[in-house]
């Protein structure tokens, strides 16, 4: 089963790196991002 979200902490870096954003746009994922210290 391929996922279709995928969830990242950004607490450590403020930014989504791009080679994430392009594969998750390119294999129609879902990609959310908190800042939550846990």
């Amino acid at each position: 089963v391929r996922p279709s979200i995928v969830q990242i902490n950004l607490a450590t870096c403020c930014v989504v790196p791009p080679a994430l954003q392009a594969f998750t746009k390119e294999h129609d994922i879902q990609l959310l991002t908190h800042n939550d210290p846990y």
